[in-house]
C-alpha cells in the first residue's frame, strides 16, 4: 500500500509536466502559424481621399483584400484584379490584368494603422495613360479620380462572407474588358456575371439593418429607382458600363439582349422597408431568367 502510494505521488507530478509541455507545445505551434490580430487587414476597404487637395472626391474606389489573398480593386472605370501580401508595414498588389495600364505591382506604404483605418502613402497614379497604338481604345478603363499622395483605407462598413463576396475574383469577371469581340453567349454569361454580383451585394444588405447602400463602383445598364428596376436607354448608359465590352457594337448587342428581360413576368415587391429589399427579389429574377433563357434568339425575335 504504501509502495503503491509513493509510486502515485511520483506519477502526479511526472503527469502534470507532460500535460503542461503538451499544452505549452500546442500553444506555440498554433500562435507561430496564426497570423498576427494586428495584421489582419482582410476585407473590403473604401478609399477615402480625405487629407488631399481640395476638389479630391471621397470614396472613391473599393480594395477588397481577402483571405485567400487575391484582390480586387474597383473604380467606376477601372478595375484590377490580382494576389496580395502584407509584411506589417506596406501592402503589395500584384496585378494578374491581361493588359497593364499602368503598374503590375502596387507598393502601399502603410503610415498608421489601426483595426479600421489604414493610413498609406500613394498608391495610385494621378495621370490618364499614355497609350500608344493600337492599344489607345484601353485608355477607355483608366484610373480617372485623382488619388493623392496620402489617403486613407477605412474598413467597409458591410463585409462579406467569403463564399457570397460580390467583389471576389470569381464573382468580377464580367468586368474583365475582352481583347477580342465576342459572341452572343459570352456576352450573355457578361450580363449573368454583373446580375449575379448585384444580386450577391443587395442580398447583403437585406441581412443587415443598414438604411444607406454602396453600388457607385459596380456598373450596370439599370435605373434603380423607388418603385423599380429599369433598362437605361443606350443614350443614357453609363460609360462606366460600355468601357466592360470590347467596342460600341458589342454594348448594344448586350443592351438589346437585357431589354429582353424586361419582357418576362416578374414579380415587384409591393411592401418593402428598404429600397435594396425590393431591387434584390427583381434583380434575382432576372438573374434566374438570364440563365435559363436564350438571349440570342430572344433578340433576333425582338
Amino acid at each position: 500500500m504504501f509502495i503503491d502510494k509513493v509510486k502515485t505521488r511520483i506519477r502526479r507530478p511526472h503527469h502534470k509536466v507532460c500535460y503542461l509541455f503538451i499544452v505549452m507545445l500546442a500553444s506555440s505551434v498554433f500562435h507561430g502559424c496564426a497570423p498576427r490580430q494586428s495584421d489582419n487587414i482582410y476585407g473590403l476597404w473604401n478609399i477615402d481621399n480625405q487629407g488631399g487637395d481640395e476638389g479630391a472626391l471621397a470614396n472613391n474606389g473599393f480594395l477588397n483584400l481577402r483571405a485567400d489573398k487575391t484582390f480586387t480593386f474597383y473604380q467606376p472605370y477601372y478595375f484590377d484584379y490580382g494576389h496580395w501580401s502584407f509584411d506589417g508595414k506596406q501592402i503589395k498588389l500584384i496585378s494578374e490584368r491581361k493588359r497593364i495600364l499602368y503598374k503590375q505591382i502596387w507598393t502601399l506604404d502603410v503610415v498608421d494603422k489601426d483595426k479600421d483605418v489604414l493610413k498609406v502613402s500613394y498608391p495610385f497614379a494621378n495621370e490618364k495613360p499614355n497609350m500608344p497604338e493600337p492599344y489607345k481604345d484601353d485608355a477607355r478603363e483608366r484610373i480617372v479620380y485623382k488619388v493623392h499622395k496620402n489617403i486613407f483605407l477605412r474598413r467597409h462598413e458591410l463585409q462579406f462572407p467569403a463564399s457570397r463576396d460580390p467583389f471576389s475574383i470569381e464573382n468580377s469577371r464580367w468586368r474583365m474588358r475582352p481583347d477580342h469581340a465576342e459572341d452572343c453567349k459570352e456576352l450573355q454569361a457578361r450580363i449573368i456575371g454583373n446580375l449575379n454580383h448585384l444580386r450577391l451585394l443587395f442580398a447583403r444588405y437585406n441581412d443587415t439593418a443598414m438604411e444607406t447602400f454602396s453600388w457607385q463602383f459596380s456598373p450596370h445598364p439599370f435605373i434603380l429607382g423607388s418603385n423599380g428596376v429599369a433598362l437605361q436607354s443606350r443614350g443614357n448608359v453609363s460609360p462606366t458600363w460600355t468601357n466592360i465590352f470590347y467596342n460600341a457594337a458589342d454594348e448594344a448587342q448586350a443592351h438589346a439582349m437585357i431589354a429582353t428581360l424586361f419582357k418576362e413576368d416578374i414579380d415587384v415587391p409591393l411592401h418593402y422597408s428598404k429600397y435594396t429589399d425590393m431591387w434584390y427579389p427583381i434583380i434575382r429574377q432576372m438573374d434566374s431568367l438570364c440563365r435559363v433563357k436564350d438571349m440570342c434568339r430572344d433578340k433576333q425575335a425582338n
